[in-house]
């Protein structure tokens, strides 16, 4: 209970002193620009897919909340490093659960399909919207798959995703990231560059 309370006495500070909230809200819009500032072009996320869902995952989280605080007003879904990095889990799947491998990512990673058919439908993406939605209802469950998070519980309850077939798979160049991926006559193939040095990353 005492957590609660805290909580409402910020929302009822907040709410009273815009100033405040103005200050909170240009503090949490500075650290998502140093994020942003790391992150290639491409959008690539060289961890893998499955960390996608802290990464790209956690920044449309974001996003939302401030899109939602402002009204609608503040809206960055038609920046091309957004879009980019909205559809990273796109271009790394290659068939139904299957994703890329790379560093130490799993071949089939727990994603977050609510998270990404949202993305796609916000930065209208309709492949990614569709691959999410497939992932969101193989899924089966509202609870956590990867992400512990609250919010993302309700975001799968109170958002209705429609079921959608998965999307053609297309060839993938990532030029930043040094990922080239594609499928011929039913061989998917995916090859990375890199270096020791990158997140995750391994001599492998």
């Amino acid at each position: 209970p005492w957590i609660l309370s805290n909580i409402m006495a910020a929302m009822i500070i907040w709410e009273r002193d815009d100033i405040q909230l103005a200050k909170g809200i240009t503090r949490a819009l500075r650290m998502l620009d140093s994020y942003l500032a790391v992150i290639p072009a491409d959008g690539g996320c060289d961890e893998g897919a499955a960390y996608w869902n802290m990464a790209g995952g956690s920044l449309l989280d974001c996003l939302e909340h401030l899109r939602f605080l402002t009204g609608g007003k503040a809206d960055f879904y038609g920046d091309s490093l957004v879009k980019a990095i909205g559809s990273f889990p796109l271009r790394a799947h290659i068939a139904g659960g299957y994703f890329w491998n790379f560093a130490d990512c799993g071949a089939m990673p727990r994603m977050d399909g609510e998270r990404i058919s949202r993305f796609g439908e916000r930065t209208g993406n309709e492949p990614l919207a569709a691959l999410g939605a497939w992932l969101h209802h193989a899924a089966g469950t509202v609870f956590p798959l990867d992400t512990p998070e609250m919010y993302r519980v309700l975001c799968r309850l109170f958002n209705p995703v429609s079921k959608l077939p998965l999307p053609a798979v297309k060839p993938v160049s990532l030029p930043q990231l040094q990922v080239f991926a594609g499928e011929t006559n039913g061989l998917y193939t995916a090859v990375k560059g890199g270096h020791n040095g990158e997140n995750h990353n391994h001599n492998d």
